[in-house]
C-alpha cells in the first residue's frame, strides 16, 4: 500500500510539472456574482470549480412545491450529489396544470459559467468552447446527450441570463435574437441558466421517465477555442428516489485495479525509457 501511495504522488507530482491545471471541486459554494436568472433565486449549493480563472458552478434544485410554486430547496448532500424524490411536479392552484406534464419532473438542475470570475484573464464567454453532458441513463451506466450549450451553432441563440462581476441578483439580461445574444457574449463573461431534463429529449433522441429512480450525471466542460484542451469542468450526480442500481463490487473492484493498472503501466514504461 504505501508502494501504490508513493506511486500515485510521483503520478501528481509528474503532471503538475508538466503543466497541467488541476481543478479543485468544492461544495455548497456560492458562484460568481450572483444568480442571475429569476426572481428571488438564492445563491448557494453550487458544485463549484474554479481554474484558469473559470468558474463553472452546477446544482440540483427542486423546481416546484405543492403549489406549483419554484423554491430556493437545493437538497444538497456535500458532496456533488442532490437527492429528491421521483414523481411528477404537481398540478398548480385550483387544479391548473401550469407545471405538471408527463415528463416533468419535480426537480431541475441550475449551471453557472463565468469566464472571467477573478478578473485575471479578461476573457469573454465567446473566447471558448463548451461542452454540456447530460446523462438519461436512470441506472449506475451513463448515457449523455453532449452538446455546447453557449456557442451559437444548431441553436442560434439561447435565453441564457448573461452579465458580468457586478451584475446583481436576478439583473442577467436575455437575448431575443441571435445578434443581440453574439454581441452579449463577446462582452460579458458570465452565463447561467435552470433546466429540464424534458427539455431535450426531442433533440437528444432520449427518453426521460421523472417517476423511475435514477442516478443522473451532469457535468460542464469550457475548452479552448483553437486546440479543445479541457480548461474547467463541473459535475453533479441527482439521486432521484432510491437511486439507480449501483455497481456490484466486484464491478468496483475491477474498476479499481484496472485504474490502478493504468498508473503502474505509466511508469513501468517511463522507467524503461529511462534507462
Amino acid at each position: 500500500m504505501k508502494r501504490l501511495i508513493t506511486v500515485v504522488s510521483a503520478l501528481v507530482l509528474v503532471l503538475a510539472a508538466s503543466g497541467v491545471a488541476f481543478a479543485v471541486t468544492q461544495f455548497d459554494q456560492n458562484v460568481t456574482p450572483e444568480v442571475l436568472f429569476g426572481t428571488g433565486v438564492t445563491n448557494g449549493s453550487f458544485t463549484r470549480d474554479q481554474t484558469n480563472s473559470i468558474e463553472i458552478g452546477l446544482r440540483g434544485k427542486l423546481r416546484y412545491d405543492s403549489t406549483c410554486q419554484p423554491q430556493n430547496t437545493f437538497n444538497s448532500n456535500g458532496d456533488g450529489t442532490y437527492t429528491f424524490i421521483a414523481g411528477v411536479a404537481p398540478d398548480g392552484p385550483g387544479g391548473s396544470a401550469d407545471c405538471s406534464s408527463s415528463n416533468t419532473a419535480v426537480w431541475s438542475f441550475e449551471w453557472s459559467v463565468n469566464t472571467d470570475y477573478n478578473n485575471g484573464s479578461g476573457k469573454k464567454l465567446a473566447d471558448y468552447k463548451y461542452e454540456i453532458g447530460i446523462d438519461y441513463d436512470p441506472s449506475a451506466n451513463k448515457d449523455y446527450c453532449k452538446f455546447d450549450h453557449i456557442t451559437p451553432g444548431a441553436v442560434p441563440f439561447w435565453d441564457h441570463s448573461i452579465g458580468n462581476n457586478s451584475t446583481p441578483n436576478g439583473g442577467g439580461t436575455e437575448a431575443g435574437d441571435p445578434g443581440t445574444y453574439a454581441t452579449l457574449l463577446a462582452n460579458n463573461n458570465v452565463a447561467q441558466n435552470s433546466w429540464q431534463y424534458k427539455f431535450f429529449t426531442t433533440a437528444c433522441g432520449k427518453v426521460f421517465n421523472p417517476n423511475v429512480d435514477g442516478t443522473y450525471d451532469v457535468y460542464v466542460r469550457v475548452l479552448d477555442k483553437n486546440t479543445n484542451v479541457e480548461l474547467s469542468r463541473s459535475s453533479i450526480q441527482i439521486i432521484a428516489g432510491a437511486g439507480g442500481v449501483p455497481m456490484s463490487g466486484t464491478a468496483s473492484l475491477i474498476a479499481l485495479f484496472a485504474g490502478l493498472a493504468l498508473v503502474v503501466s505509466f511508469f513501468s514504461v517511463r522507467r524503461l525509457r529511462t534507462a
